[in-house]
């Protein structure tokens, strides 16, 4: 089982965190493939053709899903479906202390052979190794202290420069030139 690490920016509320992540991002990862995306639901299509993957998710949300009904993959649900593909069977979540816990778990994931877990600490995370990196913009989210735009951007040209394998996911809107509420 390859794992994998996400990093949506929207995670990162403190110089801590700010620096940890810098620290896995500057020093310490070696992966063979980095994905960049600005809504964390374009990520679906990296992984929807894995198998057995195990996912290490720092993110402020869950990203499980948040409605009992099904509506298509969006930025707070694409995991979701991942699990029920079979691409995901390890699904580890490292939150912040104040992330909203979801109460219910949809009774569909009850059955599914798949491990769930949920972290606040994450200075554990530098000791895995890990096949890619995903790194998430998420502008929508108004849970970050610093400016993740810039953030991105720095990430995305050091990689680059680095001739790292970067492929930079776009959702629909994004591909499309369409606005929010046009999708």
């Amino acid at each position: 089982m390859d794992n994998h690490l996400s990093i949506d920016l929207d995670w990162i509320k403190t110089k801590h965190q700010l620096d940890f992540v810098n620290e896995l991002i500057f020093e310490s990862l070696q992966v063979d493939q980095v994905n960049l995306c600005v809504q964390h639901q374009a990520l679906f299509h990296f992984f929807k053709n894995l198998k057995s993957v195990c996912l290490y998710n720092l993110d402020h949300h869950h990203d499980v899903i948040y409605h009992k009904e099904w509506k298509g993959v969006n930025e707070g649900n694409w995991i979701y479906p991942l699990f029920m593909k079979g691409a995901i069977k390890e699904y580890h979540w490292i939150k912040n202390l104040d992330s909203e816990i979801q109460d219910k778990t949809p009774e569909t994931l009850t059955t599914l052979d798949i491990v769930y877990k949920v972290y606040d600490d994450f200075t554990w995370i530098k000791n895995l190794k890990f096949t890619s990196l995903s790194i998430c913009l998420s502008p929508e989210s108004h849970f970050c202290e610093v400016n993740r735009q810039s953030l991105w951007e720095t990430y995305k040209y050091y990689f680059k420069t680095r001739n790292y394998a970067v492929q930079v996911y776009k959702t629909d809107a994004e591909l499309f030139g369409l606005s929010r509420e046009m999708q």
